[in-house]
């Protein structure tokens, strides 16, 4: 269990339910046309709105202005959506990255109490030596995976420092 009692299970859904939308928001905005350059100066999309807004009331010409004004309060809408979509896009991304995060953690502080468990096994002079080798196996792995523990001087996670052999 998680710290807000949620199942791996319910974890590894709401992580894929997360992905799924995140993929929807990137299709939309890899489908609508990219705004003009012009336009990538303004802070965000309430500018742009404000901008288009004050353009059609007639207080606001752009002096690289060639259309008309609606086409132009056109293109700063346009504008405005693509960039809320893109921030849109950018957090589901961190979402799922933190969600991510949160499952592997969780698996690894399992295979973490596993693996301390079989390396007390080493010890028995019953176990078969298939198992053993599988045992060290598993050790190598680790030690590549996760690189050799640091010295007692370094404040080191006491999970990584009790995979000391």
């Amino acid at each position: 269990m998680t710290q807000n009692h949620v199942t791996r299970d319910q974890a590894m859904a709401i992580a894929d339910l997360i992905r799924e939308q995140m993929e929807a928001a990137y299709a939309r905005l890899v489908a609508m046309p990219t705004p003009d350059e012009r336009l990538h100066a303004y802070a965000g999309p309430s500018e742009l709105r404000r901008s288009a807004a004050r353009l059609r009331a007639g207080l606001f010409r752009p002096p690289w202005m060639t259309g008309t004004v609606e086409e132009l309060a056109q293109q700063y809408e346009s504008a405005a959506e693509y960039c809320e979509l893109l921030h849109d896009v950018r957090r589901l991304a961190r979402t799922h990255k933190i969600a991510q995060q949160h499952v592997a953690k969780d698996l690894f502080t399992n295979v973490k109490e596993n693996f301390l468990v079989m390396k007390k096994w080493l010890n028995d002079p019953l176990l078969d030596p298939i198992t053993a080798e599988n045992i060290l196996t598993l050790r190598r792995d680790l030690r590549r995976d996760l690189g050799r523990p640091k010295g007692k001087n370094v404040n080191v996670d006491q999970g990584i420092r009790a995979l000391r052999w």
